[in-house]
């Protein structure tokens, strides 16, 4: 039986394992609540794998630690959410959690300080604050800007648009080393995209997100739904 995880309190949010760009600024003053998990939204942009590069291995806490292969990025603008619409822009190494794959996220930056506490609190994501440019459902050119480090992606969709669902798991790790587990599900319109990422940062985050030309999938008005977050046991 799976147990449900509490939020986090505000006092663990720095407590989170997380890259060093993930850090949250010492003077950002996040809201007093913001709505419990599940979350259900609609958005537009591109999510694409990548090889992971050099040191992704120590990106992961200890409960998680394997040599991860892959990773995942994404430059997302989302315009219906709980907390209101906002931009995100995240990497995630692939890995496994016991015989299971999942997704953990070690740097995730968005422009909306409700999403930056939800996302803490309630799935124990790491989520910190940046600036964002450009039109995700226009496709060109998208950029995020944070202390120290820069992401930009130009992308040349092709092909028609088609219905697509996937499903994705998840591993994050709170601050008492409890492993939470929860799934991320997207369903709607997507095309290919391959996409080409700059990734410059005075910490780490270009070595194991090194930058480069990947694959991509293009979404469009499409729908997200995060579950609650529950205890993992192996």
């Amino acid at each position: 039986m799976s147990l449900l995880l509490p939020p986090l309190a505000s006092s663990e949010f720095r407590l989170i394992p997380a890259a060093a760009e993930a850090a949250l600024p010492p003077d950002v003053q996040l809201p007093e609540d913001v709505p419990p998990a599940p979350w259900r939204c609609t958005f537009d942009g591109f999510i694409w794998v990548q090889r992971a590069g050099v040191g992704a291995a120590a990106m992961l806490p200890e409960p998680l630690r394997a040599g991860p292969r892959w990773l995942m990025g994404a430059h997302l603008h989302y315009t219906d959410t709980p907390v209101g619409p906002y931009s995100e822009v995240f990497a995630a190494l692939l890995v496994r959690v016991g015989v299971r794959p999942a997704a953990h996220v070690p740097f995730m930056a968005v422009d909306e300080l409700g999403s930056v506490r939800g996302g803490r609190a309630n799935w124990a994501l790491p989520k910190t604050v940046a600036r964002f440019a450009g039109e995700p459902a226009a496709g060109g050119e998208l950029e995020a800007v944070g202390p120290g480090w820069r992401i930009g992606t130009r992308a040349r969709p092709l092909g028609p648009w088609l219905p697509f669902r996937a499903a994705l798991p998840h591993a994050q790790v709170r601050p008492d080393g409890t492993v939470a587990r929860f799934t991320t599900t997207v369903a709607g319109q997507a095309r290919l995209a391959p996409v080409e990422v700059e990734v410059t940062s005075g910490d780490r985050l270009a070595a194991w997100m090194p930058p480069g030309r990947h694959m991509a999938v293009q979404w469009r008005d499409a729908s997200l739904t995060v579950t609650a977050a529950t205890r993992h046991t192996p």
